[in-house]
Order: C-alpha cells, then sequence, then structure tokens
C-alpha cells in the first residue's frame, strides 16, 4: 500500500505502486533510496543494470558484505548495493512473502528435476565443493530458509 495514498496494491516479490520507490510523503518526491531500485518487465532490478533485487538480497542474507557482492555482480556500484539493501529493509514485509513463495517453487522444481538425474546433481555438488574449498569460498549450496 501507499505510505500516504493507500491506493496501490502490493502484489508478491515487492510493490506494485506505479510510483515505485516513493514514499508518498504528501507528494514530496522520491525517496533516495529508492533510485537504486526500478520495476521492469514485471521484476525489480538493482540501478539501471540486470541484477534482480532478489540476487542482491540473497547473497546478503547468505552473509555477504556488500563489497563481496559487489564483487560477484561488478555491474552494480557500491551505493546500488547498499541503497538496494536499504530499500529491501524498508520494505521487508512485502519482500519476504514473495521470497519465500519463490524459494519454496524453485525448491519443487529443483526436487523434481534432481529426482529425474540424481548421478549427475551429486557429482556437480562434488565439483562445486572442491572448486570453492579451493578459491576459499564457503557459501551453502542453498540459501537459508
Amino acid at each position: 500500500m501507499c505510505y500516504t495514498t493507500g491506493s496501490c496494491r502490493t502484489l508478491p516479490g515487492g510493490p506494485s505502486c506505479r510510483r515505485l520507490g516513493e514514499r508518498h510523503r504528501g507528494g514530496a518526491g522520491r525517496s533516495a533510496v529508492a533510485s537504486y531500485v526500478q520495476r521492469r518487465e514485471g521484476e525489480l532490478f538493482v540501478a539501471d543494470s540486470r541484477v534482480t533485487l532478489h540476487s542482491v538480497i540473497a547473497s546478503w542474507q547468505r552473509g555477504a558484505v556488500p563489497g563481496r557482492i559487489r564483487e560477484s555482480f561488478p555491474s552494480l556500484p557500491l551505493v546500488a548495493i547498499y541503497g538496494a539493501i536499504t530499500y529491501y529493509l524498508e520494505h521487508q514485509g512485502e519482500f519476504d512473502a514473495g521470497f519465500r513463495a519463490t524459494h519454496e517453487l524453485l525448491a519443487t522444481h529443483q526436487a523434481t528435476v534432481e529426482a529425474q538425474r540424481p548421478a549427475f546433481f551429486t557429482g556437480m555438488r562434488a565439483r562445486l565443493a572442491a572448486h570453492r574449498a579451493e578459491r576459499g569460498e564457503d557459501w551453502p549450496d542453498q540459501p537459508p530458509r
């Protein structure tokens, strides 16, 4: 819902307001933080990039600091990563429900695909673990639930 007009509806995964990112403070204008999040093609992206807000927030929720997230998404300026995290925190309740639904859908799909080719996925996980160990990475295969 809009903070002042109350006329917008919220969709899973984020606000659907035409004035995305505006705090609707009596028409005072756009929040500086909101300029780092844009709705395009039915998805929320960080700044003018093709990196989704969900990708950045998932990394952050797994424990990556903004500098590390920047290494994973070099097209994003560090300030945009901080802005995206701040925007998420300002709208956390709205996003978390959408994120949970997305995770459940993907988990169901992943389980179906893995059941069809278990040996392939076991081998891929072993190779990924070896690669991460070699690089000193310790990210889990799956985001926390």
